[in-house]
């Protein structure tokens, strides 16, 4: 028997895979999306999320081509495109407006899909609303977990326990299940951090995915559209990590810092509701060689935390999250079908995490060397970004 998703996707045969249950740890968009497919396939599945309520962290979020690709196989992609706002071009540029890189999405992917800006409660309703009832269980904090022959068993912070066939960590980059797996981690500090928000604004040119590099060290602000009134905009500028806004200064702060901007971009910060921007320090971890051990496996930020840089953390993400669900069902044991997993995404998501922290590091440059940077970009060759971009916006499974 088989389920036709919408016209040009695949079909997902619904059948018995390696696991009859699974408990994803995490209710992120990794974590929805995974729960989704592996429903798809017949498998009993439970995202089991610490916070008492689905929160919107980040504000917003760019789905490349590569991300909807998956929705597309999953059958929902109109949805997301619907919710959010089709872009036709994504660039850098500097303060003065002039352009380093830009690209159109649509032309760097063989699905010819475009790069989709949206609002991430709307992404996560959507998901949500692709889960079978009562799959989904807040205010559960994983404490610990524990494997044995048949199965694995995940104790809560309120007491109680759930048992599955394979459990899946997909709790970020903090991730409690990773440190179950394979004991502390090297966090990276990127030396930046980030201001996040929505704002109701109209951009004078609404149809590009913008992000504008100052020569202040780490001073950059990328917007975009999510919908025809509101305007995504995230704001970085190196710091030490472990700062806090004193309430009632953060829009003023963050016109100092991009004093040097063009005067909509003031107006768009100013325009910003402080109580609901958000602020996080940029942190990823150095990968690791394995992403499994036993019956539990990890995905996203748990297994691959990547800075933001390359706007790819959600959407590799997204790759794993169909990925995993595909190798249990090709492979006639759970330790195959985890290195099929490892197999199939390892490599791209390791490339995304390092080219991702070296972008980061040169944007920590100001000054002359912030100019040279500048000038370096402008000229580098649209051939070199073009492989990348198809490397990035293409699946690979």
């Amino acid at each position: 028997m088989n389920m036709h998703t919408q016209t040009g996707t695949k079909n997902i045969s619904i059948a018995q895979t390696l696991a009859r249950k699974a408990v994803i740890i995490g209710g992120g968009i990794g974590g929805l999306t995974t729960a989704i497919a592996l429903q798809q396939r017949g498998v009993d599945a439970h995202v089991y999320e610490a916070a008492p309520e689905i929160h919107a962290v980040g504000a917003g979020i760019w789905v490349a081509p590569n991300a909807l690709t998956v929705f597309q196989r999953l059958g929902f992609l109109d949805e997301i495109i619907s919710g959010g706002f089709n872009v036709t071009s994504s660039c850098i540029s500097d303060t003065t407006g002039r352009m380093l890189q830009s690209f159109s999405p649509s032309e760097m992917s063989t699905s010819r899909l475009p790069l989709v800006p949206i609002h991430r409660a709307v992404l996560q309703e959507h998901l949500i609303a692709q889960l079978k009832p009562n799959t989904l269980h807040l205010a559960k904090r994983c404490t610990g977990i524990e494997q044995h022959e048949n199965g694995v068993t995940v104790q809560f912070e309120d007491g109680s326990t759930a048992m599955g066939d394979i459990l899946i960590g997909a709790d970020g980059i903090r991730s409690v299940v990773r440190t179950a797996l394979f004991g502390a981690t090297d966090y990276r500090y990127s030396g930046q951090t980030c201001w996040r928000g929505i704002v109701n604004f109209r951009m004078p040119e609404a149809s590009a995915a913008t992000e504008m590099w100052s020569t202040k060290p780490g001073v950059r602000l990328g917007y975009s559209h999510v919908n025809a009134e509101q305007v995504y905009f995230y704001a970085t500028t190196c710091a030490p990590h472990g700062g806090n806004d004193t309430p009632g200064t953060i829009r003023q702060r963050l016109a100092e810092l991009y004093s040097d901007f063009p005067l909509y971009l003031l107006e768009m910060l100013a325009a910003a509701d402080e109580s609901k921007i958000i602020r996080n320090d940029i942190w990823d971890f150095a990968p690791i060689s394995s992403w499994h051990k036993g019956r539990v496996v990890l995905l996203g930020d748990a297994a691959h935390a990547t800075t933001p840089n390359m706007g790819q953390g959600g959407c590799q993400a997204i790759e794993d999250a169909y990925a995993l669900a595909e190798a249990l069902s090709l492979e006639t044991s759970l330790g195959a079908a985890f290195k099929h997993y490892e197999t199939s995404r390892m490599k791209k998501a390791h490339f995304v995490v390092n080219t991702s922290y070296r972008i980061g590091k040169i944007t920590n440059w100001g000054g002359t060397k912030a100019h040279l940077r500048n000038m370096a970009v402008s000229l580098a060759p649209k051939s070199a970004a073009k492989r990348q971009f198809n490397y990035l916006f293409n699946l690979e499974f």
